[in-house]
């Protein structure tokens, strides 16, 4: 039985996909470079925003390109290109929260807008911890493992992109690709998850029933 549940933030529990896209764009134009389209973005989504940056042409350190990317995203917020939660997810957070699993986020979203997101919602409760800003987000899920005092097994990641299965296959745990995200289906199961679920609501259903 799952001990543990680690979430992604961007794709899983909050859609900001729009306002993401907007702040990646800004930074393709104002570095000379062409935007591409919502969904081949998408395509082309990367673990994190410089990464992105730099597949496209992007020159730059990373804490620069940081940097311009959470500016834009404050931008696209102040001018109403907002995030919002799933319907479900806290529904579905009190049910994992009924079964006692130990639940946090690993994500890569910058920690001031993630930290402004979770109050939003309010949905700070649900996280025993949260660990934002992370760079590859192996790390993260390894101080979960340790933090639960689990096997690996016990853990499952659940992320919308092939770079988070890929995370969680390196640390051993649990992998789950949800398509209310970046990635699409195509894109996932390539990557062999142990799970694919198409909601918050349908990854509740799976592994409640285990």
């Amino acid at each position: 039985m799952l001990k543990a549940i680690s979430f992604d933030w961007s794709g899983v529990i909050s859609d900001d996909r729009m306002p993401v896209y907007w702040s990646n764009m800004q930074v393709l134009v104002e570095n000379g470079i062409n935007a591409v389209s919502f969904d081949e973005w998408l395509s082309l989504a990367k673990g994190t925003a410089p990464d992105f940056f730099w597949s496209q042409g992007v020159e730059g350190e990373r804490d620069y390109l940081e940097e311009r990317y959470r500016y834009f995203l404050g931008v696209a917020k102040d001018s109403g290109i907002v995030p919002t939660v799933y319907p479900d997810a806290e529904e579905v957070l009190v049910s994992f929260l009924g079964d006692n699993k130990h639940l946090s986020v690993v994500s890569s979203h910058p920690p001031e807008h993630l930290g402004r997101e979770i109050i939003g919602y309010s949905l700070e409760m649900f996280f025993n911890n949260i660990y934002s800003g992370q760079v590859g987000k192996v790390n993260g899920i390894r101080k979960i493992v340790e933090e639960v005092g689990c096997s690996p097994r016990d853990v499952l990641y659940v992320g919308d992109t092939i770079f988070d299965i890929r995370a969680a296959k390196e640390v051993g745990v649990k992998s789950g690709g949800i398509l209310t995200g970046y990635h699409s289906r195509e894109m996932l199961e390539k990557e062999n998850p142990d799970y694919i679920f198409n909601h918050l609501t349908h990854m509740r259903s799976v592994v409640l029933s285990e």
